[in-house]
């Protein structure tokens, strides 16, 4: 009698998360042109979140987003403040808005 071997399961049968995609609406500074970033005062850090809304539309490039950011930079060659604004695609977020909309 002839043994059968079990299926192994593949990645390509698992479903993956990817990361989200982050794109960043204007990473160069106004004043200098300079994309480095310099640690704010205050802080250990050289960004600041000032607010987080989830917000569904298409980027400035065309691409969706899901998900924006607002961050306070400053500029590390000539010390200029901005706010930095963050379009994310977040896949998460966008399987349970697809999943909402299934039932509604």
């Amino acid at each position: 009698m002839a043994r059968t071997q079990a299926k192994k399961e593949t990645t390509a049968n698992k479903e993956t998360t990817p990361a989200p995609t982050i794109k960043i609406a204007n990473p160069r500074c106004p004043k200098c042109g300079c994309t480095e970033l310099a640690k704010l005062p205050g802080d250990a850090h050289k960004t600041r979140t000032l607010k987080e809304r989830d917000i569904v539309g298409m980027g400035p490039d065309g691409g969706p987003y899901n998900h924006v950011t607002w961050k306070r930079v400053k500029c590390a060659k000539c010390g200029q403040a901005r706010v930095q604004i963050e379009y994310e695609l977040r896949h998460a977020a966008a399987k349970k808005a697809k999943a909402g909309k299934k039932t509604a």
